[in-house]
């Protein structure tokens, strides 16, 4: 398929210099990427800036699940495009999301790398259930509705699937059928015919069988469209007078699905904007199966989608309202984990923390000691499964949990933390991360494991005051005279978490 390099961009106000009260949003879809800019005003947002460019990343996407070197660059190119728009902004103001194509590609981090070269910040490659609970999110702070809301974004690799009422999410699923792997599997050379669009909805429908039973029993009230499919639907049912009240239905798709097959080709379809055309047949494949197999009626179009719902968790993590801490909150009550032990084991790793800040870098650091602070909450979580093996236990738990807020690289990078603090540790089996260094993971694990080792006997005023210094091969802890001469388990310990220690390359002095 050829490259469509079509832009949008709409400037209702010049963007001034760096406010603290102006924050930026970036969406890096699988068809298209988007950039919000928006003030924040008395509680609502004030669009500055929206600017939306058609990359079609995930026809760069080979059978290995490989990016392209050119889809790469395509994407590099306009992201540098976007950093000319937003370079005023503090980088804490700017928050980047990336969803299906980024979540398959086995050389994601390559692109990742590459584009922190371009923005000094991480791209968060979010997972599909988070995926769905911003488009939702982005949804509920911009429509008022009464009763439950059933909202479906088709996008070019994954569909998204909530159901919520008012801020809550009652439902939500991300599945792996969108507009661009659709046309590359169905509609590849613009051809359409009628056998074309029925192997797609049946694709389709198998594909809804996993969720259609949950998300019909749940049922809502209304059905909303976000995002591109949805919108050039809504376009084409209008201009062919199909649109009833802004909703479409069944009858409208289906009418919609003769015309397309009447044009017999992508080249020749009326009514529908040029970068869209060569996708929506296979869009319009994907909205039929989910009409069919979930029953909807009629369904009308949500102007927010996920670039709004990524700005509006930022406004919450900058009002101390980070969704994050909710998530974890509710782990510990759901777990019955220890907050008393909690709390000795963060007293310590604070002590420690501080004399090692010089060791990660400046727009890293608080982000870091915040992943550490999560990580000792969540340590003893596997206790639930069982003591021998906790840590495995633990780890399995933190990475195999529905954690809302969280990137798919900070649930792994807590459940390598977790899985981490106790027995025998290999840092050459580390996963290969995008956004953090192996080295500034091992002295999170480091200083893990030595709280967590301090505090064993679970008891109140139990450490001492000490001494501790750390470069990014050793470190140094000193204690009061006598004080482990009179505690010889504890030393004892300490000597055999040095020989660990060693073991991984790094020197741990205890005096």
């Amino acid at each position: 398929m050829s490259e469509a390099p079509a832009a949008k961009q709409e400037d209702q106000q010049p963007l001034g210099a760096t406010e603290p009260d102006t924050l930026a949003a970036i969406d890096l879809g699988s068809n298209s990427f988007h950039l919000i800019v928006a003030r924040v005003s008395n509680g609502t947002m004030q669009p500055l800036v929206q600017d939306k460019q058609i990359v079609r990343l995930a026809d760069g996407l080979d059978e290995n699940q490989v990016l392209s070197e050119e889809a790469i660059e395509r994407g590099l190119k306009v992201l540098r495009s976007f950093g000319e728009t937003v370079k005023q902004l503090h980088p804490s103001n700017i928050r980047i999301v990336a969803t299906y194509t980024l979540r398959r590609a086995k050389n994601r981090n390559q692109f990742v790398r590459a584009a922190r070269t371009i923005f000094p910040l991480p791209v968060e490659i979010i997972s599909g259930d988070e995926e769905a609970r911003l488009i939702y999110q982005g949804i509920a702070q911009t429509t008022h509705a009464e009763g439950k809301r059933l909202i479906v974004d088709i996008g070019g690799g994954s569909t998204e699937f909530v159901i919520g009422e008012h801020f809550d999410v009652l439902q939500l699923s991300s599945q792996p059928m969108g507009c661009i792997s659709y046309t590359g599997a169905f509609f590849a050379d613009g051809s359409l015919t009628e056998d074309r669009f029925q192997q797609a909805e049946t694709k389709a429908q198998q594909r809804l069988e996993v969720i259609d039973r949950r998300f019909c029993n749940t049922g809502w009230d209304i059905a909303l469209g976000t995002s591109g499919t949805a919108k050039a639907i809504a376009q084409y049912a209008e201009s062919q007078n199909l649109l009833e009240q802004g909703s479409f239905d069944l009858k409208a798709l289906e009418e919609m699905k003769k015309q397309l097959i009447k044009a017999g080709s992508t080249d020749n379809i009326l009514g529908i904007d040029e970068p869209r055309k060569p996708v929506i047949a296979a869009g319009l494949s994907i909205m039929i199966a989910i009409f069919r197999q979930l029953g909807i009626e009629k369904m009308g179009i949500g102007e927010a989608a996920l670039r709004e719902g990524v700005l509006y968790d930022l406004t919450e993590r900058m009002d101390h309202q980070d969704i994050r801490e909710r998530t974890v909150s509710s782990l510990v009550v759901r777990y019955d984990i220890d907050q008393e032990q909690t709390r000795r084991v963060q007293e310590t790793a604070d002590h420690l923390f501080r004399p090692c800040a010089h060791l990660f870098a400046e727009d890293q650091r608080v982000d870091l000691e915040r992943t550490l602070s999560w990580a000792i909450t969540l340590h003893e979580i596997g206790l639930h499964i069982n003591r021998r093996g906790i840590q495995r236990h633990s780890k399995y738990i933190v990475e195999n949990t529905e954690m809302p807020g969280f990137s798919d690289e900070e649930q792994k990078l807590l459940g390598l933390l977790v899985g981490s603090y106790r027995k025998r540790f290999q840092r050459k089996k580390f996963p290969d991360f995008s956004q953090y260094e192996s080295d500034q993971i091992f002295i999170l694990v480091m200083i893990l494991r030595l709280s967590t080792l301090l505090n064993q006997r679970r008891l109140d005023d139990h450490i001492p005051e000490l001494a501790f210094g750390s470069s990014e091969t050793a470190a140094q802890i000193t204690f009061p005279v006598n004080w482990l001469a009179e505690r010889q388990l504890v030393k004892a310990d300490l000597l055999s978490e040095s020989k660990i220690l060693e073991t991984n390359n790094f020197e741990l002095t205890i005096s």
